[in-house]
């Protein structure tokens, strides 16, 4: 796709030509979705405008757009999912899930209303994910301005009722990307994740 080097590391200095490339190869087909839940001050903190990191298990998520239930919503920006809606039972919950070992940068952090949205932006799966590092991507679809103000359209809608239920609360209750120790973790995979055990949900009630 993009020119990251032979070796899986991006050249020290990208050239204009293969960020953009790699920008428009990411924004491609970028869809919207959202996880609704509930999340501690602690964890909500985690997520700084600028953070790069990484969900080592895949996420439920919604394509359905609507009110909330909930204290926050992570807005997800991608155009790479797992699509369950085939699964779906007496429900229409526009069911998908981010894939495993996804990474994602921090674009926005608002609250409105008592209401907080954490917008996500999905990057690329290669190495070419380096080149947002120290770059934070400008694009008519990252427009946060707009994010905000669509957030603050919806916020004043009913919540759909299929993701309000106990049983998809339930499953979207789990932080993205949050470890055992109660951090985000590293955009770059660490040995000892290998002795760590999937995500405790006790960091929810600290």
């Amino acid at each position: 796709m993009n020119d990251c080097g032979q070796t899986g590391t991006p050249k020290d200095s990208a050239s204009a030509k293969d960020y953009k490339s790699a920008l428009d190869y990411m924004l491609s087909g970028l869809n919207t979705y959202v996880r609704d839940t509930d999340l501690s001050p602690q964890v909500a903190a985690l997520y700084k405008p600028g953070t790069i990191f990484r969900s080592k298990n895949p996420a439920d998520i919604s394509s359905h757009i609507g009110g909330m239930s909930t204290s926050h919503r992570l807005l997800i920006l991608l155009n790479r999912i797992i699509d369950l809606t085939e699964l779906e039972q007496d429900a229409d919950r526009g069911h998908c899930a981010t894939p495993s070992e996804s990474r994602f940068l921090v674009l926005d952090a608002y609250e409105y209303h008592g209401k907080t949205q954490i917008t996500l932006l999905h990057l690329l799966d290669d190495e070419c994910w380096r080149y947002f590092i120290d770059a934070v991507p400008a694009a008519p679809e990252l427009e946060i301005d707009v994010i905000r103000i669509n957030f603050s359209a919806v916020c004043e809608q009913q919540p759909i009722s299929d993701l309000a239920s106990e049983e998809w609360l339930d499953c979207c209750s789990d932080p993205i990307g949050v470890n055992p120790q109660g951090e985000l973790y590293s955009p770059e995979p660490k040995p000892a994740e290998a002795l760590w055990p999937v995500f405790v949900g006790e960091l929810e009630k600290r």
